[in-house]
């Protein structure tokens, strides 16, 4: 069986998904169809090693529903690429024809040496494999986790929150060596152990036997369960077999253009540049793989930039109550910290006079707005970190351009132009006291609860000028109060690439697809009042 030409995209993980839903909002002319080889229709990965051990199946659903005119296919394994025929051959023997084909293959887990994923010993790539490890944790006094990088000690922090003796063997002198700067590393190890996770650096496992992790020099670890999570490889055989340029990664330009015509690959299974760095890397992040699947639906839609994606890699880890964030390199010719964990800490890293590398445990807001500067030519200075001199740099004023406040949400001002906001409170109730103008920054954030437990972050930008919206994000657990960013109108989540507008909640960035409510706010003998009844609801 044969289909009518289209564009086809094997695999449906984030960066499969996203592409296909962003092409079919911005109108994509011709069929989609996603091929997937789980059987599950597609989810987020980010939380198998987090809130799902847990037991909360809720975090992996991802919105939008994928859209009624693209084509699904699950558990559908692609074998083969006929590119002078442009035809897709899948295991069943049937074959998809395409006028262009995006390859969105991701990555699996390496397997230890001389050891097989059976019995007691698994990796945690897939939902199969995050529902049979939290099968087993259930069963289990003890686990033995072989990798000390963010999704082991996610898992390494979630088997100590069930109660599970929890060891993490890790083959280098520190933790996260590829992905963490060292400071970073120092404070986790502290964090781990202070918590109860036993944590074993330069110890190599020698052979897994049942029940068993044996370390050179005899030592033994015993585990009724064995989670394996020594990095992945590129599922690149399909493109290798296609005569597509690979090496671990199928390599790509800056349009994801791969070297076979109409023939692109994102996501975690590209070989791309670095825009810091400059070297071709795997890039294996659930912001690289989101942003690359937007970039590219702008692309074939024909409504994006001509300019090649250049985002700075970022991403996250929570490892128990600690959250993790890192953007660009992890190593620097000079390297400064600032804050504790307790309150929120920062690392930089500069070379060559530039900002190449961020890390923060628990400081998102600084985060969000100090990650911007990475690779400018005239960013912070380490002086400046270290002193906190940064927070001065925060632009306080909408950017140019930023059209007005709607009418029903322009700030109150002292004298007759307030009383529309006025009325529009006593209409609710008289609101809520807030908190002192002068407790919020220009620019900045801050929350106050309503008395049925509701969370609402409150906006200043200039002046008295106020906003008030829900402080959940519409697409994740994110806190916008706590880890957003403001810039003029606009929230981004802290976690994600969405951004809402903060005068009418509307969603402004994919993910985020469903509005936020708005709450009427303004300011009142220098107090910001907040009403008690959202003024738009979430759609």
């Amino acid at each position: 069986m044969t289909t009518s030409a289209g564009l086809v995209i094997v695999g449906s993980g984030p960066a499969g998904y996203t592409l296909a839903n962003q092409l079919a909002a911005l109108g994509f002319s011709g069929p989609i169809t996603l091929v997937g080889d789980e059987a599950h229709p597609p989810y987020d990965r980010p939380p198998l090693s987090k809130e799902f051990l847990l037991g909360d199946e809720t975090t992996l659903a991802l919105q939008p529903s994928l859209a009624p005119g693209v084509r699904l296919l699950t558990g559908c394994r692609a074998v083969a690429i006929h590119a002078q025929e442009r035809m897709l051959e899948l295991a069943d023997g049937s074959r998809l024809a395409w006028s262009r084909l995006v390859l969105a293959t991701g990555t699996r887990a390496r397997t230890f040496p001389g050891s097989s994923l059976c019995g007691n010993v698994m990796s945690l790539r897939t939902l199969d494999d995050a529902r049979e490890i939290r099968t087993r944790l259930r069963q289990s006094s003890r686990i033995a986790v072989i990798g000390g990088g963010p999704i082991g000690l996610e898992l390494a922090a979630c088997a100590h929150q069930l109660g599970i003796t929890t060891t993490v063997i890790e083959a280098a002198d520190r933790l996260m060596s590829r992905s963490a700067p060292k400071a970073i590393a120092e404070h986790l190890l502290v964090h781990h152990r202070s918590h109860g996770v036993q944590v074993e650096l330069n110890a190599q496992v020698t052979r897994i036997d049942e029940g068993v992790v044996y370390l050179q020099g005899g030592r033994a670890v015993p585990a009724d369960l064995v989670v394996v999570g020594i990095g992945v490889l590129a599922n690149d055989d399909l493109a290798r077999q296609a005569g597509i340029a690979c090496d671990d990664g199928i390599f790509i330009d800056g349009f994801f253009r791969t070297n076979l015509p109409d023939v692109f690959a994102i996501g975690d299974v590209t070989r791309q540049r670095n825009p810091i760095s400059g070297r071709l890397e795997r890039i294996e992040t659930w912001f690289n793989a989101q942003g690359q699947a937007l970039a590219l639906a702008q692309h074939l839609a024909g409504a994006g930039s001509v300019a090649p994606y250049a985002e700075v890699p970022r991403y996250w880890s929570d490892q128990g109550k600690l959250r993790l964030q890192c953007a660009g390199l992890v190593e620097g010719e000079v390297q400064a910290s600032r804050g504790e964990v307790t309150s929120g800490f920062l690392h930089g890293l500069w070379s060559d006079g530039r900002l190449v590398g961020l890390a923060a445990i628990n400081a998102p807001q600084d985060f969000n707005f100090l990650r911007r500067q990475i690779g400018r030519e005239d960013s912070i200075t380490p002086a400046q970190f270290i002193s906190g001199e940064f927070r001065s740099l925060q632009s306080c004023s909408p950017p140019a351009g930023a059209p007005p406040s709607p009418a029903s949400l322009q700030p109150a001002r002292a004298g007759a132009d307030q009383g529309g906001v006025e009325q529009s409170l006593a209409e609710q109730s008289a609101g809520v006291a807030a908190c002192p103008l002068t407790d919020i920054d220009e620019g900045g954030i801050g929350s106050t609860t309503l008395s049925d437990g509701t969370r609402v972050a409150i906006y200043r930008l200039r002046g008295e000028e106020v906003f008030a919206t829900d402080d959940r994000c519409s697409h994740g657990a994110s806190s916008l109060c706590d880890e957003g960013a403001l810039e003029g109108y606009v929230i981004e989540c802290g976690l994600h690439l969405g951004s809402f507008d903060i005068r009418t909640g509307k969603a402004v960035a994919t993910p985020c697809t469903k509005s936020i409510r708005t709450y009427p706010a303004h300011v009142r003998g220098g107090t910001i009042w907040i009403a008690t009844q959202a003024e738009s609801t979430a759609t």
